[in-house]
C-alpha cells in the first residue's frame, strides 16, 4: 500500500499449492484463498492473524463452513456431504461433537451428546414419517428407545448395561426383564 505494507500476496506455498492472501493494515493475513491438493478453501482470520472461519470444499469432497474460536478450536460447522447428508454441528470445549442436526435422503436426525459418560439422545424421523427416540448411556451401555411401527403402534425397548433387554413391548404387551407381562392392552 502507500505506506509500503504488504497487503496482497499471490504465490505458492512451500508445498507448491497456489494461494492469494489479503493482509490487514498490520500485515497479518486476514483472508486467504488457497488450494491444497484437490480441496479449495477460503479462510478468514481475526486481527491477530488467527484463523476464525473456513469456507470450502475439503479433501473428502464435502462442502462446508467451519467456525473457530479465539483459541483456534472448531466450535461449529455446517457441512454438505455424500448421500445428500447435510449437518449443522456444535463442538464442545473437549473437541467432541455435542449437538448435531442432520439429514440425508432418508432420515432427519437430532443428536445430543455430552457429560462425562458421552450419553446421547437421538431423535429421528424415518422416510415414512415415523419418529423414534433413542437414549443411550455409552459408558454403561444402557439404552432405551421409543419408536412407532408402520402400523402406528409404539415399540418400547430398554436394555441394561450388559445389553440384555430389561423391557420390551409389542403392539399390545409390555414385557419385563424376566419376560413377565408388566402391561397388557385391554
Amino acid at each position: 500500500d502507500m505506506h509500503r505494507r504488504a497487503r496482497v500476496i499471490i504465490g505458492m506455498t512451500a508445498t507448491d499449492q497456489p494461494q492469494i492472501v489479503l493482509a490487514g493494515a498490520n500485515e497479518q493475513p486476514r483472508v486467504r484463498i488457497s488450494m491444497d491438493g484437490d480441496s479449495a478453501m477460503l479462510q478468514f482470520a481475526d486481527r491477530a492473524g488467527l484463523n476464525r472461519a473456513f469456507l470450502g470444499v475439503g479433501r473428502t469432497g464435502n462442502a462446508g463452513v467451519w467456525l473457530h474460536g479465539v483459541d483456534g478450536r472448531e466450535y461449529a460447522s455446517f457441512t454438505a456431504g455424500t448421500n445428500f447428508f447435510s449437518s449443522l454441528s456444535f463442538v464442545g470445549r473437549n473437541g467432541k461433537e455435542r449437538a448435531q442436526l442432520g439429514m440425508n435422503a432418508e432420515r432427519v436426525l437430532l443428536l445430543l451428546t455430552g457429560g462425562s459418560t458421552n450419553s446421547s439422545a437421538a431423535f429421528s424421523i424415518a422416510p415414512e414419517g415415523y419418529p423414534s427416540l433413542v437414549l443411550s448411556d455409552r459408558d454403561r451401555g444402557s439404552r432405551a428407545s421409543l419408536m412407532l411401527n408402520a402400523d402406528g403402534t409404539p415399540l418400547i425397548q430398554m436394555a441394561d448395561k450388559k445389553g440384555q433387554m430389561s423391557a420390551v413391548s409389542t403392539a399390545k404387551v409390555l414385557l419385563g426383564k424376566d419376560q413377565t407381562v408388566i402391561w397388557q392392552a385391554p
